[in-house]
């Protein structure tokens, strides 16, 4: 596969995976309320859940074999555009920067916490179904 071709998947997955997390963002700050950065929270949880699974798929070698078109668009586009660090560093340094010590400490904590066990969760439930 060329490199050409690689971005161009990346770029749908991005692309997909931006749109995805937008809309998510909407629904959850219409049920929520904008006062915590829950709609990124959920998305960077949820796209660490989806990466983890896909990390154990595509690295078992006896039932699925992902291409590298797939893995450009999975993995490194739909999760990359989906999942959005730089989200949740403006909100935490919104809620620092409007006095929301507690909210920004814990979004920085359970963010972090929350993805990496939900990465971890995923590459177990991924590997069981190996």
């Amino acid at each position: 596969m060329t490199i050409l071709t690689t971005c161009l998947w990346i770029a749908l997955g991005s692309g997909l995976g931006g749109v995805c997390r937008h809309l998510l963002n909407l629904a959850v700050t219409s049920k929520a309320g904008n006062t915590f950065p829950w709609g990124t929270l959920i998305a960077n949880a949820s796209g660490s859940l989806l990466i983890g699974v896909l990390a154990a798929l595509s690295l078992s070698s006896e039932r699925l074999t992902v291409g590298q078109g797939a893995h450009a668009f999975a993995v490194i586009g739909f999760c990359g555009g989906y999942t959005t660090f730089s989200s949740f560093s403006l909100q935490s340094l919104q809620l620092l920067k409007t006095g929301q010590y507690t909210a920004a400490l814990g979004n920085v904590i359970g963010s972090v916490a929350i993805s990496i066990a939900f990465t971890a969760f995923g590459f177990l439930l991924g590997k069981s179904l190996t």
